[in-house]
Protein backbone atom coordinates (compact mmCIF):
# COMPACT_ATOMS: atom_id res chain seq x y z
CA UNK A 1 0.00 0.00 0.00
CA UNK A 2 1.29 3.36 -0.66
CA UNK A 3 2.93 5.21 2.15
CA UNK A 4 0.67 8.14 1.44
CA UNK A 5 -2.74 6.77 2.36
CA UNK A 6 -3.89 7.45 5.53
CA UNK A 7 -7.47 6.39 7.10
CA UNK A 8 -9.41 9.76 8.04
CA UNK A 9 -12.54 8.07 8.96
CA UNK A 10 -12.51 5.17 10.58
CA UNK A 11 -14.39 3.06 13.68
CA UNK A 12 -12.71 1.08 16.24
CA UNK A 13 -14.70 -1.18 18.79
CA UNK A 14 -15.77 1.90 20.74
CA UNK A 15 -18.16 2.55 17.92
CA UNK A 16 -20.84 0.07 18.77
CA UNK A 17 -22.68 -2.15 16.57
CA UNK A 18 -19.84 -0.17 13.58
CA UNK A 19 -16.54 -0.71 14.60
CA UNK A 20 -15.30 -3.73 13.27
CA UNK A 21 -11.68 -3.86 14.51
CA UNK A 22 -9.89 -3.56 17.86
CA UNK A 23 -7.18 -0.84 18.25
CA UNK A 24 -4.27 -3.44 18.84
CA UNK A 25 -4.87 -5.20 15.50
CA UNK A 26 -5.89 -1.73 13.42
CA UNK A 27 -2.23 -0.49 14.47
CA UNK A 28 -0.28 -3.80 14.00
CA UNK A 29 -2.29 -3.79 10.40
CA UNK A 30 -1.25 -0.16 10.26
CA UNK A 31 2.30 -0.36 10.70
CA UNK A 32 2.46 -3.54 8.30
CA UNK A 33 1.23 -1.42 5.26
CA UNK A 34 3.08 1.59 6.05
CA UNK A 35 0.79 3.59 7.39
CA UNK A 36 2.16 7.15 8.08
CA UNK A 37 -0.70 7.92 10.16
CA UNK A 38 -4.25 6.90 11.34
CA UNK A 39 -7.47 8.43 12.29
CA UNK A 40 -10.38 7.39 14.80
CA UNK A 41 -13.42 8.71 14.40
CA UNK A 42 -15.74 7.17 16.84
CA UNK A 43 -19.58 7.43 16.68
CA UNK A 44 -20.13 10.72 19.12
CA UNK A 45 -17.41 9.60 21.85
CA UNK A 46 -13.39 9.94 22.48
CA UNK A 47 -13.48 6.45 25.14
CA UNK A 48 -10.74 5.42 22.85
CA UNK A 49 -8.48 8.19 22.41
CA UNK A 50 -5.90 7.78 25.24
CA UNK A 51 -5.50 3.68 24.27
CA UNK A 52 -5.63 4.75 20.41
CA UNK A 53 -2.94 7.55 20.55
CA UNK A 54 -0.55 5.10 22.69
CA UNK A 55 -1.26 2.19 20.91
CA UNK A 56 -0.28 4.65 17.71
CA UNK A 57 2.96 6.05 19.48
CA UNK A 58 4.22 2.48 20.35
CA UNK A 59 3.74 1.15 16.49
CA UNK A 60 5.54 4.21 15.38
CA UNK A 61 2.56 5.49 13.20
CA UNK A 62 1.05 9.29 14.14
CA UNK A 63 -2.48 9.19 15.78
CA UNK A 64 -4.96 11.40 14.46
CA UNK A 65 -7.72 11.73 17.14
CA UNK A 66 -11.32 12.67 16.10
CA UNK A 67 -15.08 11.89 15.78
CA UNK A 68 -17.59 11.37 13.72
CA UNK A 69 -19.97 13.81 15.94
CA UNK A 70 -24.39 13.54 15.78
CA UNK A 71 -25.03 17.32 14.26
CA UNK A 72 -28.89 18.59 15.09
CA UNK A 73 -30.30 19.75 12.18
CA UNK A 74 -31.28 22.97 14.20
CA UNK A 75 -30.49 23.97 18.12
CA UNK A 76 -29.14 20.79 19.95
CA UNK A 77 -31.78 22.21 22.51
CA UNK A 78 -34.67 21.28 20.34
CA UNK A 79 -35.80 18.12 21.14
CA UNK A 80 -38.70 17.59 19.51
CA UNK A 81 -37.97 15.09 16.52
CA UNK A 82 -39.68 11.89 17.19
CA UNK A 83 -37.54 9.25 15.68
CA UNK A 84 -33.18 8.94 15.71
CA UNK A 85 -32.95 9.81 11.91
CA UNK A 86 -34.64 13.04 11.80
CA UNK A 87 -32.94 14.20 15.31
CA UNK A 88 -29.53 14.19 13.76
CA UNK A 89 -27.27 13.86 10.85
CA UNK A 90 -23.15 13.11 10.67
CA UNK A 91 -20.40 14.98 10.38
CA UNK A 92 -16.52 14.00 10.87
CA UNK A 93 -14.23 16.37 13.09
CA UNK A 94 -10.33 15.52 13.56
CA UNK A 95 -8.25 17.38 15.67
CA UNK A 96 -5.54 19.39 13.58
CA UNK A 97 -3.64 20.23 17.12
CA UNK A 98 -3.72 20.37 20.95
CA UNK A 99 -6.21 23.35 20.31
CA UNK A 100 -8.45 21.60 18.60
CA UNK A 101 -8.35 18.22 20.64
CA UNK A 102 -9.30 20.52 23.54
CA UNK A 103 -12.14 22.14 21.52
CA UNK A 104 -12.92 18.65 20.38
CA UNK A 105 -13.30 17.60 24.16
CA UNK A 106 -15.64 20.52 25.03
CA UNK A 107 -18.10 19.58 22.05
CA UNK A 108 -18.43 15.92 22.81
CA UNK A 109 -18.80 16.55 26.43
CA UNK A 110 -21.86 19.06 25.85
CA UNK A 111 -23.02 16.42 23.18
CA UNK A 112 -23.22 13.63 26.09
CA UNK A 113 -24.46 16.99 28.76
CA UNK A 114 -26.68 19.21 26.94
CA UNK A 115 -27.63 18.22 23.26
CA UNK A 116 -28.36 14.20 23.94
CA UNK A 117 -31.94 13.14 21.88
CA UNK A 118 -31.44 9.44 20.91
CA UNK A 119 -27.99 10.12 20.28
CA UNK A 120 -25.48 13.02 22.13
CA UNK A 121 -25.46 15.77 19.66
CA UNK A 122 -24.01 18.84 18.93
CA UNK A 123 -24.67 22.07 16.89
CA UNK A 124 -23.62 24.29 14.42
CA UNK A 125 -23.50 27.66 16.92
CA UNK A 126 -21.82 25.64 19.88
CA UNK A 127 -19.50 23.97 16.99
CA UNK A 128 -18.54 28.13 15.60
CA UNK A 129 -17.69 28.88 19.42
CA UNK A 130 -15.28 25.42 19.63
CA UNK A 131 -13.89 25.51 16.15
CA UNK A 132 -10.14 26.65 16.45
CA UNK A 133 -8.22 23.55 15.34
CA UNK A 134 -10.58 21.16 13.99
CA UNK A 135 -11.01 19.79 10.11
CA UNK A 136 -14.84 19.04 9.36
CA UNK A 137 -15.45 16.62 6.50
CA UNK A 138 -19.06 15.27 5.01
CA UNK A 139 -18.78 11.78 6.96
CA UNK A 140 -21.24 9.30 5.03
CA UNK A 141 -24.13 9.26 3.80
CA UNK A 142 -25.74 9.97 6.92
CA UNK A 143 -23.94 13.86 6.41
CA UNK A 144 -26.19 16.73 5.92
CA UNK A 145 -26.00 17.54 2.70
CA UNK A 146 -26.17 15.00 0.21
CA UNK A 147 -27.35 15.33 -3.11
CA UNK A 148 -26.74 14.20 -6.90
CA UNK A 149 -28.42 15.75 -10.30
CA UNK A 150 -28.12 12.71 -12.48
CA UNK A 151 -28.48 13.09 -16.30
CA UNK A 152 -29.13 10.60 -17.57
CA UNK A 153 -31.07 9.90 -21.05
CA UNK A 154 -28.02 11.72 -22.53
CA UNK A 155 -27.98 8.29 -25.43
CA UNK A 156 -28.63 5.63 -23.09
CA UNK A 157 -32.12 4.15 -23.76
CA UNK A 158 -34.77 5.31 -26.09
CA UNK A 159 -34.34 9.13 -25.80
CA UNK A 160 -35.89 9.91 -29.29
CA UNK A 161 -38.82 7.55 -28.31
CA UNK A 162 -42.14 9.70 -28.18
CA UNK A 163 -44.12 6.63 -27.19
CA UNK A 164 -44.22 4.09 -24.06
CA UNK A 165 -40.84 2.66 -24.68
CA UNK A 166 -39.27 6.06 -23.51
CA UNK A 167 -42.39 6.81 -20.87
CA UNK A 168 -41.60 3.37 -19.31
CA UNK A 169 -37.65 4.26 -19.10
CA UNK A 170 -38.45 7.21 -17.32
CA UNK A 171 -40.72 5.49 -14.75
CA UNK A 172 -37.93 3.32 -14.06
CA UNK A 173 -35.32 5.86 -13.60
CA UNK A 174 -38.06 8.16 -11.30
CA UNK A 175 -39.01 5.14 -9.12
CA UNK A 176 -35.12 4.41 -8.85
CA UNK A 177 -33.91 7.64 -8.05
CA UNK A 178 -36.92 7.71 -5.21
CA UNK A 179 -36.22 4.25 -3.89
CA UNK A 180 -32.62 5.03 -3.10
CA UNK A 181 -33.56 8.51 -1.94
CA UNK A 182 -34.18 9.64 1.93
CA UNK A 183 -33.72 11.85 5.15
CA UNK A 184 -29.94 11.90 4.15
CA UNK A 185 -29.76 11.61 0.57
CA UNK A 186 -31.43 12.77 -2.90
CA UNK A 187 -30.78 11.33 -5.91
CA UNK A 188 -32.53 14.18 -8.57
CA UNK A 189 -33.52 12.90 -11.83
CA UNK A 190 -32.32 15.16 -14.51
CA UNK A 191 -31.69 14.87 -18.28
CA UNK A 192 -30.07 15.80 -21.27
CA UNK A 193 -32.21 16.43 -23.91
CA UNK A 194 -29.87 17.89 -26.63
CA UNK A 195 -32.60 18.64 -28.88
CA UNK A 196 -33.91 22.10 -30.35
CA UNK A 197 -31.88 24.46 -28.05
CA UNK A 198 -28.59 24.01 -29.44
CA UNK A 199 -25.16 22.02 -28.02
CA UNK A 200 -25.44 19.82 -24.93
CA UNK A 201 -28.20 20.67 -22.42
CA UNK A 202 -29.10 19.93 -19.13
CA UNK A 203 -32.68 20.16 -18.01
CA UNK A 204 -34.14 20.18 -14.37
CA UNK A 205 -37.15 20.40 -13.10
CA UNK A 206 -38.43 20.86 -9.29
CA UNK A 207 -40.40 17.36 -9.74
CA UNK A 208 -40.63 13.91 -11.79
CA UNK A 209 -41.94 15.86 -15.22
CA UNK A 210 -43.00 12.84 -18.32
CA UNK A 211 -41.70 14.18 -21.47
CA UNK A 212 -40.69 13.23 -25.12
CA UNK A 213 -38.49 15.26 -27.54
CA UNK A 214 -37.68 15.31 -31.17
CA UNK A 215 -35.22 17.56 -32.98
CA UNK A 216 -37.95 17.94 -35.94
CA UNK A 217 -41.54 19.09 -36.05
CA UNK A 218 -44.36 16.73 -35.67
CA UNK A 219 -46.18 16.23 -39.33
CA UNK A 220 -49.20 17.73 -38.11
CA UNK A 221 -51.25 18.95 -35.09
CA UNK A 222 -52.47 16.24 -34.47
CA UNK A 223 -49.74 13.64 -34.50
CA UNK A 224 -48.12 15.04 -31.53
CA UNK A 225 -50.32 17.25 -28.94
CA UNK A 226 -47.84 19.05 -26.59
CA UNK A 227 -49.52 17.87 -23.11
CA UNK A 228 -51.30 14.71 -23.41
CA UNK A 229 -52.99 12.57 -20.66
CA UNK A 230 -49.25 14.29 -18.08
CA UNK A 231 -46.93 13.82 -20.88
CA UNK A 232 -45.55 17.16 -22.70
CA UNK A 233 -44.32 16.37 -26.65
CA UNK A 234 -41.85 18.69 -27.10
CA UNK A 235 -40.80 19.08 -30.86
CA UNK A 236 -39.23 22.93 -31.12
CA UNK A 237 -37.25 25.34 -29.49
CA UNK A 238 -40.61 27.11 -28.22
CA UNK A 239 -42.30 24.42 -26.96
CA UNK A 240 -39.20 23.35 -24.88
CA UNK A 241 -39.31 26.53 -23.34
CA UNK A 242 -42.89 26.59 -22.89
CA UNK A 243 -42.56 23.47 -21.18
CA UNK A 244 -39.59 24.89 -18.50
CA UNK A 245 -41.90 27.86 -18.01
CA UNK A 246 -44.81 25.73 -17.36
CA UNK A 247 -43.01 23.41 -14.84
CA UNK A 248 -40.37 26.00 -13.44
CA UNK A 249 -37.24 24.41 -14.18
CA UNK A 250 -33.64 25.25 -15.19
CA UNK A 251 -31.87 24.61 -18.21
CA UNK A 252 -27.85 24.85 -18.84
CA UNK A 253 -25.23 24.39 -21.04
CA UNK A 254 -23.68 21.25 -20.58
CA UNK A 255 -19.38 21.48 -21.22
CA UNK A 256 -20.45 24.50 -23.14
CA UNK A 257 -17.27 25.82 -25.67
CA UNK A 258 -16.36 22.14 -25.61
CA UNK A 259 -17.33 18.75 -27.13
CA UNK A 260 -20.51 18.23 -28.14
CA UNK A 261 -21.45 22.54 -26.84
CA UNK A 262 -18.70 23.81 -29.05
CA UNK A 263 -19.25 26.92 -30.33
CA UNK A 264 -22.16 27.60 -27.53
CA UNK A 265 -23.88 29.12 -25.67
CA UNK A 266 -22.23 32.14 -27.46
CA UNK A 267 -24.36 30.87 -30.78
CA UNK A 268 -27.70 31.06 -29.09
CA UNK A 269 -26.64 34.34 -26.71
CA UNK A 270 -29.95 36.25 -28.10
CA UNK A 271 -32.23 33.58 -28.38
CA UNK A 272 -35.45 34.30 -26.51
CA UNK A 273 -34.46 30.71 -24.18
CA UNK A 274 -30.92 32.30 -23.07
CA UNK A 275 -32.72 35.34 -22.14
CA UNK A 276 -35.05 33.93 -20.23
CA UNK A 277 -34.60 33.67 -16.45
CA UNK A 278 -35.39 30.03 -17.02
CA UNK A 279 -31.46 29.64 -18.25
CA UNK A 280 -29.35 29.00 -15.70
CA UNK A 281 -25.80 29.22 -17.32
CA UNK A 282 -23.55 26.74 -17.84
CA UNK A 283 -21.90 23.99 -16.39
CA UNK A 284 -18.12 23.87 -15.04
CA UNK A 285 -15.33 20.94 -15.59
CA UNK A 286 -11.81 21.20 -15.89
CA UNK A 287 -11.81 19.79 -18.96
CA UNK A 288 -10.09 20.06 -21.17
CA UNK A 289 -7.28 20.55 -18.10
CA UNK A 290 -4.41 23.19 -19.35
CA UNK A 291 -2.03 23.27 -16.14
CA UNK A 292 -0.33 26.62 -17.22
CA UNK A 293 -3.61 28.66 -16.04
CA UNK A 294 -3.44 30.38 -12.80
CA UNK A 295 -7.24 29.27 -12.02
CA UNK A 296 -8.90 26.05 -12.91
CA UNK A 297 -10.75 25.91 -16.40
CA UNK A 298 -9.63 29.90 -16.40
CA UNK A 299 -10.43 30.43 -19.98
CA UNK A 300 -13.63 28.16 -21.53
CA UNK A 301 -15.78 28.30 -18.18
CA UNK A 302 -14.93 31.35 -15.97
CA UNK A 303 -14.34 33.46 -19.30
CA UNK A 304 -18.01 32.20 -20.29
CA UNK A 305 -19.00 33.01 -16.99
CA UNK A 306 -18.39 36.53 -17.29
CA UNK A 307 -19.60 36.67 -20.97
CA UNK A 308 -22.99 35.28 -19.80
CA UNK A 309 -23.40 37.65 -17.85
CA UNK A 310 -22.66 40.88 -19.87
CA UNK A 311 -24.72 39.38 -22.37
CA UNK A 312 -27.74 38.74 -20.33
CA UNK A 313 -29.07 38.80 -16.29
CA UNK A 314 -27.62 36.50 -13.50
CA UNK A 315 -26.25 33.77 -14.98
CA UNK A 316 -23.96 31.05 -13.35
CA UNK A 317 -21.79 28.21 -13.23
CA UNK A 318 -22.82 24.85 -11.69
CA UNK A 319 -20.18 22.18 -11.00
CA UNK A 320 -20.80 19.40 -13.00
CA UNK A 321 -18.58 15.81 -13.96
CA UNK A 322 -18.70 13.00 -16.31
CA UNK A 323 -18.07 9.80 -14.39
CA UNK A 324 -18.47 7.21 -17.71
CA UNK A 325 -18.12 3.33 -16.33
CA UNK A 326 -17.34 3.14 -12.55
CA UNK A 327 -16.00 -0.05 -10.91
CA UNK A 328 -16.61 -0.27 -7.03
CA UNK A 329 -12.74 0.44 -6.16
CA UNK A 330 -13.17 3.62 -8.40
CA UNK A 331 -12.83 7.10 -6.29
CA UNK A 332 -15.49 9.59 -7.95
CA UNK A 333 -16.47 12.37 -5.37
CA UNK A 334 -12.81 13.11 -4.53
CA UNK A 335 -11.91 13.64 -8.16
CA UNK A 336 -14.84 15.99 -8.52
CA UNK A 337 -15.48 19.63 -8.38
CA UNK A 338 -19.24 20.37 -6.60
CA UNK A 339 -21.54 22.54 -5.35
CA UNK A 340 -22.05 24.01 -1.92
CA UNK A 341 -25.76 24.96 -1.70
CA UNK A 342 -27.39 27.12 1.31
CA UNK A 343 -30.37 24.90 2.52
CA UNK A 344 -31.68 24.09 5.82
CA UNK A 345 -32.03 20.23 5.15
CA UNK A 346 -31.91 17.68 2.27
CA UNK A 347 -35.78 17.80 0.47
CA UNK A 348 -37.76 14.51 0.52
CA UNK A 349 -37.92 12.75 -2.85
CA UNK A 350 -42.04 12.91 -2.18
CA UNK A 351 -42.23 16.43 -1.37
CA UNK A 352 -40.17 17.45 -5.20
CA UNK A 353 -37.15 19.32 -4.75
CA UNK A 354 -38.43 23.36 -5.48
CA UNK A 355 -35.83 24.29 -2.74
CA UNK A 356 -32.69 22.86 -4.48
CA UNK A 357 -33.99 24.46 -7.93
CA UNK A 358 -34.95 28.14 -6.46
CA UNK A 359 -31.47 28.37 -4.27
CA UNK A 360 -29.49 27.53 -7.77
CA UNK A 361 -31.90 29.77 -9.61
CA UNK A 362 -30.97 32.44 -7.01
CA UNK A 363 -27.19 31.85 -7.46
CA UNK A 364 -26.97 31.10 -3.20
CA UNK A 365 -24.35 28.68 -3.70
CA UNK A 366 -20.33 28.35 -4.46
CA UNK A 367 -18.52 25.77 -7.06
CA UNK A 368 -15.34 24.81 -5.30
CA UNK A 369 -12.49 21.67 -6.17
CA UNK A 370 -13.06 20.85 -2.28
CA UNK A 371 -10.12 22.68 -0.92
CA UNK A 372 -11.33 25.93 -0.24
CA UNK A 373 -14.65 26.43 1.09
CA UNK A 374 -16.86 29.36 1.99
CA UNK A 375 -18.46 29.55 4.98
CA UNK A 376 -20.34 32.97 4.11
CA UNK A 377 -20.44 35.55 1.62
CA UNK A 378 -22.42 38.79 0.47
CA UNK A 379 -22.58 42.50 -0.16
CA UNK A 380 -22.45 45.40 2.19
CA UNK A 381 -23.34 48.92 1.63
CA UNK A 382 -25.16 50.68 -0.81
CA UNK A 383 -24.71 53.04 -3.25
CA UNK A 384 -21.47 53.79 -4.91
CA UNK A 385 -19.52 52.71 -1.42
CA UNK A 386 -20.06 48.94 -1.21
CA UNK A 387 -18.05 46.30 0.50
CA UNK A 388 -17.46 42.23 -0.46
CA UNK A 389 -17.24 39.95 2.83
CA UNK A 390 -16.30 36.30 2.22
CA UNK A 391 -15.64 33.96 5.26
CA UNK A 392 -12.84 31.76 3.42
CA UNK A 393 -11.21 28.51 4.80
CA UNK A 394 -8.63 26.08 3.04
CA UNK A 395 -6.16 23.18 3.18
CA UNK A 396 -3.29 23.91 0.77
CA UNK A 397 -1.53 27.28 1.33
CA UNK A 398 -3.49 29.56 -0.35
CA UNK A 399 -2.17 31.59 -3.85
CA UNK A 400 -4.31 34.83 -4.11
CA UNK A 401 -7.92 35.82 -3.71
CA UNK A 402 -9.68 38.24 -6.29
CA UNK A 403 -12.98 40.37 -6.94
CA UNK A 404 -14.36 40.34 -10.49
CA UNK A 405 -16.52 42.73 -11.61
CA UNK A 406 -17.74 44.13 -15.02
CA UNK A 407 -19.69 47.33 -16.44
CA UNK A 408 -21.03 45.02 -18.73
CA UNK A 409 -18.60 44.91 -21.52
CA UNK A 410 -14.99 44.95 -20.28
CA UNK A 411 -14.32 42.86 -17.09
CA UNK A 412 -11.57 44.12 -14.52
CA UNK A 413 -10.45 42.67 -11.37
CA UNK A 414 -8.58 43.25 -8.13
CA UNK A 415 -6.21 40.48 -7.00
CA UNK A 416 -5.38 40.26 -3.45
CA UNK A 417 -1.84 38.23 -2.22
CA UNK A 418 -2.05 35.54 -0.32
CA UNK A 419 1.57 34.01 -0.09
CA UNK A 420 2.29 34.94 3.17
CA UNK A 421 -0.96 33.08 4.61
CA UNK A 422 -0.04 28.98 5.41
CA UNK A 423 -2.03 25.53 4.73
CA UNK A 424 -5.28 24.84 7.02
CA UNK A 425 -5.96 28.36 7.28
CA UNK A 426 -9.46 30.99 7.24
CA UNK A 427 -9.82 34.49 6.52
CA UNK A 428 -12.27 37.06 7.07
CA UNK A 429 -12.14 38.83 3.60
CA UNK A 430 -13.51 42.85 3.42
CA UNK A 431 -12.64 44.07 0.05
CA UNK A 432 -14.36 47.59 -0.43
CA UNK A 433 -15.31 48.52 -3.65
CA UNK A 434 -16.85 51.18 -6.31
CA UNK A 435 -20.20 50.08 -7.31
CA UNK A 436 -20.83 52.56 -9.65
CA UNK A 437 -21.14 51.85 -13.57
CA UNK A 438 -20.44 48.00 -12.43
CA UNK A 439 -22.73 45.49 -13.57
CA UNK A 440 -22.19 42.51 -11.34
CA UNK A 441 -19.37 41.03 -9.16
CA UNK A 442 -17.76 37.96 -8.10
CA UNK A 443 -15.35 35.98 -5.83
CA UNK A 444 -12.98 33.26 -5.96
CA UNK A 445 -9.90 31.88 -3.87
CA UNK A 446 -6.94 29.71 -5.30
CA UNK A 447 -4.86 28.06 -3.75
CA UNK A 448 -0.61 26.72 -4.30
CA UNK A 449 -2.12 23.35 -5.34
CA UNK A 450 -4.34 24.71 -8.50
CA UNK A 451 -7.44 23.76 -6.42
CA UNK A 452 -10.03 26.95 -5.65
CA UNK A 453 -13.49 27.91 -5.02
CA UNK A 454 -15.76 30.97 -6.72
CA UNK A 455 -19.24 32.53 -5.70
CA UNK A 456 -21.71 33.36 -8.14
CA UNK A 457 -22.01 36.65 -9.32
CA UNK A 458 -24.47 39.39 -7.83
CA UNK A 459 -25.73 41.56 -10.29
CA UNK A 460 -25.76 45.30 -8.59
CA UNK A 461 -29.31 47.47 -8.36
Amino acid sequence: MSDRFVHLHLHTEYSLLDGAIRIPELMKKAAEQGMPAVAMTDHGNMYGAIEFYQAAKKAGVKPIIGCEVYMAPGSMSDKSATSARDASFHFTLLARDFDGYSNLIKLVSAAHLDGFHYKPRIDKRILSEHSGGLIGMSACLKGEINMAILADFHSDSHPNDTGTTRLNEQKVYFDGCARFSDRDFLLIPGEEPDANFGGHYMFLFPHPVFFTHLKQPAKSATDQPFFENGVYHTTTAANELELLNKEKGLVWQTHPRTKGSAGYPDAVKDKDFFQSDRFLGGSFQSLPVDQSEKRLCEQRCLGLLDDMNNWAGPRYMIAEGDTYMKYPDDETFPQLVVNYIKLDRVPKFSDGWTPVVDTLRAGNYFVTSGEVLFRNWGIEGGGANRTYTAEAEWTFPPEFAELVWSDGRTVDRKIISLTGMGPFGSHKFRVPFDAAGKKWVRFALWDSAGNGAFTQPVHLK
